[in-house]
């Protein structure tokens, strides 16, 4: 009886996408990512938006996705979130302007299933990550099972949503993962957790958590100790 809940709960909090093959992208850029050390330091292409570069890998122009923070969309299905995405993207610019090389972090996956890779991305000693939470022009989007600077980037986030900092002044601002998910048409799909108490809640109910509270799991099956299913939700 206890295995058969435990497989209900399963079923009725896994998106179907979570479960997907790789995609031929995601391979092949596993393929050359899963040979480099934990850090690697690669040459700079350019910056494509406020979490996005582009750095040269094998001679190859490749897509470098930050890991645990998320930036208003300059370009997404045709269309932008105006004037704080145009800001994220100017501040990258700022930040990389006539830097030859960054350091890539990495943490669990390497590359994501549209060939992106994910890390970590230093300029000397300045994580750019952090720096973008710090200016009040990201937020904090922890996916498991990358969950290492977590606490770090949710206090970024409270003390510039508190102090109105960047973006968190706008009252209309809109978090990028939700307005993505509006203008796609498409309910929340990620489990989402608190980083305070490890209770973890159904993708509807990710507004009963405080925006830097938040940590996100694509299913059941990433959900690891201490995080836990919110106890309603395990009947």
């Amino acid at each position: 009886m206890l295995l058969r809940r435990f497989a209900v709960v399963l079923v009725a909090f896994a998106p179907s996408a979570s479960f997907a093959a790789p995609s031929p992208q995601q391979i092949a850029c596993e393929r050359v990512m899963n040979q480099a050390p934990p850090t690697v330091e690669v040459p700079l292409d350019r910056d494509v938006d406020g979490d996005t570069v582009r750095v040269m890998i094998k001679n190859k122009s490749v897509s470098v996705r930050f890991l645990g923070i998320d930036t208003q969309e300059t370009h997404f299905q045709g269309q932008s979130q105006g004037f704080w995405a145009d800001k994220a993207s100017a501040l990258m610019t700022h930040l990389i302007k006539n830097e030859k090389k960054v350091t890539l972090e990495f943490e669990n996956a390497r590359c994501d299933r549209y060939g992106r890779i994910l890390a970590y991305v230093r300029v000397g000693k300045r994580m750019l990550n952090d720096l973008m939470l710090e200016q009040g022009l990201a937020v904090n989007y922890c996916i498991a099972p990358h969950l290492r600077y977590c606490g770090q980037f949710a206090k970024r986030v409270e003390k510039a949503a508190h102090d109105r900092d960047g973006m968190y002044a706008d009252p209309k601002m809109e978090i990028p993962y939700v307005w993505r998910r509006k203008i796609s048409n498409k309910p929340m799909d990620k489990l989402v957790g608190s980083i305070r108490t490890f209770q973890v809640y159904p993708p509807k109910e990710y507004m009963r958590i405080p925006l830097w509270d938040r940590v996100f799991f694509m299913d059941a099956a990433d959900i690891k100790p201490p995080f836990q299913l919110a106890r309603q939700n395990q009947r």
